[in-house]
This record gives C-alpha cells, sequence and structure tokens, in this order.
C-alpha cells in the first residue's frame, strides 16, 4: 500500500490484525506511520481503540522527513497481546536515504502523549525496533526533542504465563516509565 493501512482522525474501535509490508512513500514531502497513522489538531477528540497484532517489515519514506515505520501518533495508544505473542519486527523510517529502524513515533507537539504496553490477559509483547517521539514542526521538518511522552507497562504479575515486554532496540526520548505489576524484559531476542 502507498498509503498508511489504517488513517484515522476521529474516533475508531480496536484494531485487531497483522500488518505486514505496509509502507508510505512521499518522494517530495513528509511521511508518517507506515500502517497507522493517527493524527488529530490540538483540542480535537482523536481516539483509537486498542491495537493488537503483529507490525512486520513496515516503513515510511520521505525526501524531508520520515517518522513512525510501523505507527505514527499524536495521541495515547494501547499495544496489547491478549493472550498471543506479537512482535514489532523490521519497521524503519527512511529520510532522503537515510534509514532508521523505528517502529512507533509518539508526537508531542499536539498533546501529551503516552504509549501503553498491556499483557494483563497474558502473552508477550516483543519489540525488537525503536520507540521514539518528540514535537514534530510539520512546515520544518524538524523534531523537537524537548518534549516527550510517556510509556505505561500493564501486566498480571510475576511467573509464566503471566505475559511479557520485551524491550531489544532503544526506547528514545521517554520522559517516564510506569509500571503495574509487569514483567519487563530488557535485552536482545534470541
Amino acid at each position: 500500500n502507498s498509503t498508511s493501512a489504517a488513517l484515522q482522525q476521529a474516533t475508531i474501535g480496536d484494531i485487531t490484525g497483522n500488518f505486514i509490508g505496509n509502507y508510505v512513500s512521499a518522494p517530495r514531502a513528509h511521511a508518517y506511520g507506515g500502517a497507522i497513522y493517527n493524527y488529530g489538531a490540538r483540542g480535537s477528540t482523536v481516539s483509537i481503540g486498542t491495537i493488537s497484532g503483529s507490525f512486520i517489515g513496515n516503513y515510511v519514506e520521505g525526501s524531508t522527513m520520515a517518522v513512525g515505520g510501523a505507527i505514527y501518533s499524536s495521541s495515547d495508544i494501547t499495544i496489547a497481546s491478549r493472550g498471543k505473542q506479537i512482535q514489532f519486527s523490521g519497521n524503519y523510517a527512511l529520510t532522503d536515504g537515510a534509514r532508521e529502524n523505528n517502529a512507533i513515533f509518539m508526537d508531542t507537539g499536539i498533546n501529551e502523549t503516552v504509549l501503553t504496553f498491556d499483557v494483563s490477559e497474558g502473552g508477550d509483547i516483543l519489540f525488537l525496533d525503536q520507540i521514539d517521539g518528540g514535537a514534530v514542526n510539520f512546515t520544518g521538518a524538524t523534531v523537537n526533542y524537548n518534549e516527550q511522552y510517556s510509556i505505561n507497562l500493564k501486566g498480571n504479575g510475576a511467573g509464566d504465563g503471566k505475559g511479557n515486554i520485551l524491550f531489544a532496540d532503544k526506547v528514545n526520548n521517554v520522559s517516564s516509565v510506569t509500571a503495574d505489576n509487569a514483567n519487563l524484559l530488557l535485552g536482545s531476542y534470541d
């Protein structure tokens, strides 16, 4: 697809399914969200339900700016395992030929944004790509990294079958991480 698989500017419910090989290409402009583009202007009521599924090999390509190889969001989003193993891998942003492994970009320039990972129903979230965020200046094709997003981790306790969240790559520019009964693994994935 040459446009995001799921573009929304209002309120939609839960999104369930795997997003594989989606892309946005803007050879003479900016590009955002290879599979999901979730944008709302200041003061709008943009919301998206829980997202559950793997994101593999999605990308954005732009000449002046490209962010969010799999997902771009200017409002809160929740990624949930729902008892399954889901994975983010091979997602990237390509700006004027320079590649950066990046799955999710949280735009903080419009609203304060929170990225939630939920394994409270069991299953695992394997995050093998980078997560990034900041305030996007759409006209100047820059990101202000002085504005940060937050991460919330939700689980259902320790032990086998309780759900794990693995970060095997960088989590950039996050202001805070809150964990609620979550198993968090940091490091490589074998």
